[in-house]
C-alpha cells in the first residue's frame, strides 16, 4: 500500500518542483506538446479572476492537503460558464506560497477534469496556465511558445510570439473548440 502511494506520488512531487519553481524560472524537462493536445485532455477552459486561495488541511489521516482556489470565470469556454464561480481543488504539495494563484490574478487555464479526489492541476503544469497581465495580454514561457508553435492549428494563429493579446488568444480557442463567440 506505501509502495503503491509512493509510486502514485512521485510523479506529483515531480510536477511540485516544477511548479514551485514558478512557470516562468525553469526549464520544463520534457518538450511541450502541441496545443491542441494540451486542449484535447482540457476538462475545463476559461479566462477568469482568482478571487480566493485557501489552505484545506486534511479531515482524515489518509487525505492529503489541497489548496482550493475559486475563480470568477469571465469567459467560459469548455466545463464552465461565464459569470460562474468555480472552486478548484489542487494538491497542496505541487503549492510553494509565492510562485502560485493570486487573489485578484487574472489567468487563461487549462485545467484537467477533476480527479476521483477531486483535484486538478493545469494540463502539462505551466504550458496550460496563461497569466494574463494588466495590459490584458499574455506574456508566454518558453514551453508555452513551443507548444504553440509546434500546433498547425495555433502555429499559423501565433508564430512566434511572445505576447499575445487575451482577448485574440480566447477567441482562438474557441473558434478551435468549435464554440461561438
Amino acid at each position: 500500500h506505501e509502495k503503491f502511494i509512493a509510486i502514485l506520488a512521485l510523479p506529483l512531487l515531480l510536477c511540485g518542483a516544477a511548479r514551485a519553481a514558478g512557470p516562468r524560472t525553469i526549464a520544463h524537462p520534457f518538450p511541450a506538446p502541441p496545443f491542441s493536445q494540451v486542449m484535447g485532455a482540457s476538462g475545463y477552459i476559461f479566462q477568469g479572476t482568482v478571487t480566493r486561495v485557501q489552505w484545506l488541511k486534511p479531515t482524515n489521516p489518509q487525505d492529503v492537503a489541497t489548496m482550493q482556489i475559486t475563480f470568477r470565470v469571465a469567459q467560459g469556454i469548455r466545463g464552465t460558464q461565464t459569470g460562474q464561480m468555480l472552486t478548484i481543488k489542487e494538491w497542496a504539495g505541487a503549492w510553494d506560497s509565492s510562485n502560485h494563484y493570486r487573489v485578484g490574478q487574472n489567468v487563461v487555464l487549462f485545467l484537467y477534469r477533476p480527479s476521483k479526489l477531486g483535484l486538478t492541476s493545469p494540463v502539462s503544469g505551466p504550458v496550460g496556465e496563461f497569466v494574463v497581465g494588466t495590459d490584458s495580454f499574455i506574456g508566454l514561457t518558453q514551453q508555452q511558445q513551443n507548444s504553440l508553435s509546434s500546433d498547425p492549428a495555433f502555429g499559423t494563429a501565433f508564430g512566434s510570439k511572445t505576447r499575445l493579446s487575451s482577448r485574440e488568444f480566447t477567441s482562438a480557442i474557441r473558434h478551435l473548440a468549435g464554440i461561438g463567440r
